[in-house]
């Protein structure tokens, strides 16, 4: 029997955890297997693979570094079909819209192959490629993590939804967006040299020119400072005038937790949580306040009140550097007076929730109430495979060109076995494997568990081994 082995590279896990372990329970449905861990993780796994499904990005934002394109060649030896996806290939800078999306999605790859389709969130950026001579393997596919905000997959959150709900009672969640002047550590600066080559990567030198980058680069974090330095004092502000109202603030995967938590510490009815997705959080509060954010489209799809707050929005600068998306979405309050009175309002008794007029289609298709995402792609997947006699395989042996990555991540065992003796398991886990000051995120085997029996099915297996999960029908079981 032809075995199909999909495997996921994880880039930010309180982002894209919870709609990978989606998109597997999906697979496994159609009898495809699937593997999820970290980019490095799944890059030593891929060396050892043949014939397999890549679903994803490559290492790098861009996919243009020289690591991405030894993958690319690798990918053509081992007969990967790559399925090519990205975790941030929608929403950016509307000055800047087609610049970022040929940033993101390589047009260097599109020839390759092992390239076997090119999926767009929406047909705004498939758009941008019109004349490319590989349309034919363009499709609007949208994005998986929105298809779990759709209220028919509410259930999935119950349980979450309970002990927030218990945590936290009654709350408004107040999402941030500004890693640009509050970034972890590790994760690029908005300023510093990789941000830079970014954007030279992905061909703004040419049609930009030096001087235009770094201008553009000032520039985007001038306004994203303006608006930080307006965000916290008016969430500062609501807290002290609704002192009967919890606020829960998320900071954004890639802004650092300890910000918030020592400028509210004296805020009996702030409280600061980073932990896991974003999407039980919403489903959870009231109402959502946030700023040009994509949380601000999630709310959307899952019927909650959303209140956009865009102190900024009249400014000369903010036309050009305004999210496409993001700033149309939810109500749009523009000083503090217009945000506590629609705060007000949600609490008056019977409070009608009304979808924002503005549609996001164009830029995330299964914002469209029939259009799901993770069906789209894996009709995709499997339209392809009937297509090749191939069967995927894995080798269990490390090979040779393994050994480099296998010894570095020997090396970091230690170095972290070390950690937890010298500051104690708990300390250690607040520090580097919870920490709300790094992008990076571990789930427990536990939390995998949980979030499994909301999206899995009684015909699928999943294990977890050394932080890799293996998912995959039972029927496929030795």
């Amino acid at each position: 029997m032809k075995q199909l082995i999909v495997l996921q590279a994880v880039d930010s896990p309180r982002r894209d955890m919870e709609w990978r372990l989606f998109m597997a329970a999906k697979l496994a449905e159609r009898g495809c297997a699937s593997i999820i861990g970290s980019k490095s993780a799944i890059r030593e796994i891929h060396a050892r693979s043949e014939n397999c499904v890549f679903l994803g990005r490559l290492d790098s934002n861009t996919g243009r570094t020289s690591y991405d394109r030894e993958y690319v060649k690798e990918m053509e030896k081992k007969g990967t079909a790559l399925f090519f996806m990205h975790d941030e290939g929608g929403l950016y800078f509307k000055g800047e819209y087609d610049d970022w999306v040929r940033k993101i999605y390589p047009e260097d790859y599109f020839g390759s192959s092992a390239l076997k389709k090119v999926m767009f969130w929406g047909d705004s950026q498939r758009d941008v490629f019109r004349n490319s001579p590989f349309t034919s393997k363009f499709e609007v596919t949208g994005f998986p993590r929105f298809d779990l905000c759709k209220p028919e997959f509410g259930a999935i959150d119950d349980g979450s939804v309970a002990d927030l709900k218990k945590k936290y009672g009654e709350f408004i969640l107040v999402c941030g967006r500004f890693a640009a002047v509050n970034m972890v550590a590790d994760d690029p600066s908005a300023l510093g040299q990789r941000s830079y080559d970014i954007r030279v990567e992905g061909g703004s030198l040419k049609t930009k020119g030096k001087e235009q980058i770094i201008r553009s680069m000032f520039e985007s974090w001038g306004k994203v400072s303006q608006e930080f330095s307006q965000f916290v004092p008016t969430i500062a502000k609501l807290a002290l005038d609704f002192p009967e109202i919890n606020f829960v603030l998320r900071p954004h995967p890639a802004e650092k937790e300890s910000f918030y938590k020592d400028a509210f510490v004296h805020f009996d009815n702030v409280f600061i949580d980073k932990t896991g997705d974003v999407r039980p959080f919403i489903r959870a509060c009231q109402a959502l306040i946030h700023s040009e954010c994509t949380t601000g489209l999630e709310a959307e799809l899952c019927c909650k009140p959303n209140i956009n707050y865009r102190p900024c929005a009249d400014l000369p600068i903010s036309g050009e550097y305004e999210v496409a998306g993001a700033s149309d979405i939810g109500v749009i309050v523009k000083n503090y007076n217009e945000l506590s009175e629609y705060l007000e309002s949600i609490y008056a008794e019977n409070f009608p929730f009304e979808h924002s007029p503005y549609n996001p289609e164009r830029l995330i298709a299964n914002t469209q109430e029939e259009f799901y995402s993770a069906d789209r792609i894996c009709d995709l997947i499997m339209d392809w495979s009937d297509q090749v006699s191939v069967s995927s395989s894995v080798k269990s042996k490390i090979s040779s060109y393994d050994y480099i990555l296998y010894y570095v991540k020997q090396i970091t065992k230690k170095v972290v076995k070390k950690a937890l003796g010298y500051l104690g398991v708990e300390k250690f886990k607040r520090l580097i494997v919870g920490g709300g000051d790094l992008k990076f995120y571990q789930y427990s085997d536990e939390e995998i568990e949980r979030i499994w029996k909301a999206v899995g099915s009684e015909d699928t297996e999943l294990a977890t081994v050394g932080g890799v999960i293996y998912v995959r029908p039972i029927e496929m079981a030795p």
